[in-house]
């Protein structure tokens, strides 16, 4: 088996195919600001980003803007620290480059984002793609092996309620819609199943299946609360992929429906804007309570904002730079890969960049 082939068949999976185990909560684009603080975003969302955390979170916002690119690339600290792993497999697929890669999580993932932001209501281009071995298990040396291509339109308008403009109370109601194209899926190989994979494309390809369609629908919703003139307390649901977001080929992986909990704080003070939220994520997944939990601050300081939290109860850190039309970000994340809490736990690194307009 060559260097060739090998690298042909990974590519193809990655480019003709969300997911790194099973049991992990799956998102379909990740924002920087929302893994920086622990994985909070529900009763927080008030964002460009409310669109995939809370659609009820676009009624709190009132901008024009055109994110025109939003890059952000994803690996391991596994991948950075274990080079001998990555050029193992470009050496080819054997027994010696399976060995090579026992007890390491490769993940690589790259999410490309286009959107029209408007008051209450955004539209979305987006494309994700993964390509993911993780292999924890040596006395039982089957491979978790992810391999997806995401694209699509993702649009959605929020609504708010007051009994008066004097009001404390608010109330907001948003809905979305999305169309996606994905193939791939997540899948358990045996040791000969990846073998076959490195040396035969006909087979990968026979394994992920083709190009499906999908649609989906997210609903959502915020009460908030000015407990002062510069305090706002906030308590939000949201309900993604009501009823799952299923694509009509079995190989290709459904998004299930997940029902989110979140509170959240926000303080304005002259130079700077402090949030603190906790969510309760995916109430219904079958994984343990502490996987659902999320926890998170912020400190917004206009050029700068620093996040931290524990996402499942692992601590998350990160930092993004704003200059003028671009914002960098760079944030620590880690997760849990199994049902059960530091079972297998992956520090993920994140990097993004984004250029965004005014209109």
């Amino acid at each position: 088996m060559g260097t060739m082939n090998f690298l042909f068949a990974l590519t193809s999976i990655l480019f003709s195919s969300e997911a790194f185990s099973r049991e992990q909560t799956l998102e379909l684009i990740r924002q920087p600001r929302t893994m920086a603080m622990g994985g909070v975003g529900v009763g927080l969302a008030d964002d460009e980003y409310a669109l995939f955390n809370n659609v009820a979170g676009l009624a709190g916002n009132e901008k024009r803007s055109f994110r025109v690119l939003d890059v952000l690339g994803e690996t391991s600290w596994d991948a950075v620290l274990n080079q001998s792993a990555y050029s193992a497999i470009t050496q080819g697929a054997s027994i010696n480059t399976l060995n090579s890669i026992m007890g390491v999580s490769i993940p690589g993932r790259v999410d490309m984002l286009t959107l029209v932001q408007l008051p209450h209501f955004e539209i979305a281009y987006l494309m994700d793609g993964q390509l993911v071995i993780n292999q924890y298990n040596p006395v039982n040396p089957t491979f978790d092996l992810s391999a997806m291509l995401t694209h699509g339109l993702q649009f959605g308008g929020a609504w708010s309620f007051k009994n008066g403009r004097r009001s404390p109370n608010e109330f907001r109601w948003g809905l979305s819609g999305k169309m996606l194209f994905r193939r791939g899926g997540a899948y358990d190989l045996a040791i000969d199943e990846m073998l076959k994979i490195g040396s035969d494309p006909e087979y990968a390809a026979s394994i992920i299946g083709t190009t499906q369609t999908g649609f989906g629908f997210d609903t959502g919703f915020q009460f908030l609360r000015k407990v002062s003139p510069d305090t706002t307390f906030s308590v939000g649901s949201s309900l993604t992929d009501i009823g799952s977001t299923k694509f009509s080929d079995s190989r290709t992986l459904s998004i299930p429906m997940a029902v989110n909990l979140g509170v959240g704080v926000k303080t304005k003070l002259e130079s700077a804007t402090f949030s603190l939220g906790m969510d309760f994520k995916n109430l219904f997944l079958s994984t343990a309570l502490s996987n659902k939990f999320h926890v998170g601050a912020e400190a917004d300081l206009g050029f700068i904002s620093l996040q931290a939290g524990l996402n499942q109860l692992n601590a998350t850190y990160g930092a993004g730079f704003n200059f003028w039309l671009v914002r960098i970000s760079a944030l620590s994340f880690a997760e849990e890969l199994d049902a059960g809490r530091g079972i297998s736990t992956a520090r993920r690194i994140v990097g993004e960049f984004n250029l965004n307009l005014p209109i």
